[in-house]
């Protein structure tokens, strides 16, 4: 197969692309459902709408890639190199994201409950009114992401990296935020209800109208710099 031409409806239909350079090509609403990605250059490539249900994108680059209202529901994409990818309105369902590279990547209300991204580097990305419900984001790096009116709901962002991020009217009732940074964030109507800030920093963020009703504090370094007592 001619590895820069469009691949032809069979080849799309076979889902064996491992390591296969698809760089720049148009594939918009291909039907790639369960197809085999591990490692493919896919950068520059338009998946706009694409079915990418259940692939494997593992280690695949998705530098630049358009990917806007496709459907990775249950995809992998572990370690996957997408800096700067349009993940508009995206379905990432329960995928697997840990240790990708999204920096400065376009996750504007992409749909994201129950998916991984532990350790996944999202700085300076754009996730407004993404929804992370269930979401494992453990250890992520959000620094000066915007994740305005986002829904991260029972999500666990423990030791997660968000200094100098924008999470003005997002929700993160019920999440787990023990140990994250949170220095220098604009905090503008955010609600931390019920969540679990213990040991958390705060310092020097904007926490105008913020609720903290019934979160746990314990040890917490507030926007002022006191501490709340252990």
């Amino acid at each position: 197969m001619n590895q820069k031409r469009r691949p032809s409806d069979e080849e799309l239909r076979s889902g064996r692309f491992r390591g296969t350079d698809l760089s720049g090509l148009l594939l918009a609403g291909a039907q790639l459902k369960g197809a085999d990605l591990e490692g493919a250059d896919l950068s520059d490539a338009d998946l706009s709408d694409a079915n990418l249900f259940g692939a494997n994108l593992t280690r695949a680059n998705l530098g630049r890639a358009k990917l806007r209202t496709a459907n990775l529901q249950g995809a992998k994409l572990a370690f996957a190199l997408a800096e700067q990818c349009n993940l508009w309105g995206a379905n990432l369902k329960v995928a697997d994201l840990s240790d990708a590279y999204l920096a400065r990547a376009n996750l504007g209300q992409a749909d994201c409950p129950g998916a991984t991204l532990v350790r996944t580097n999202l700085t300076e990305a754009n996730l407004w009114g993404v929804d992370c419900r269930l979401a494992r984001l453990a250890d992520a790096n959000l620094g000066g992401a915007d994740l305005s009116t986002g829904r991260f709901q029972e999500s666990d962002l423990s030791r997660a990296n968000l200094a100098g991020a924008n999470l003005t009217r997002a929700s993160f009732k019920g999440a787990r935020l023990v140990s994250a940074d949170l220095t220098d964030t604009t905090l503008l109507e955010t609600r931390f209800t019920d969540a679990d800030l213990r040991r958390a920093d705060l310092r020097r963020a904007d926490a105008r109208e913020t609720h903290f009703g019934g979160a746990k504090l314990a040890g917490a370094i507030m926007p002022d710099g006191t501490v709340e007592p252990e």
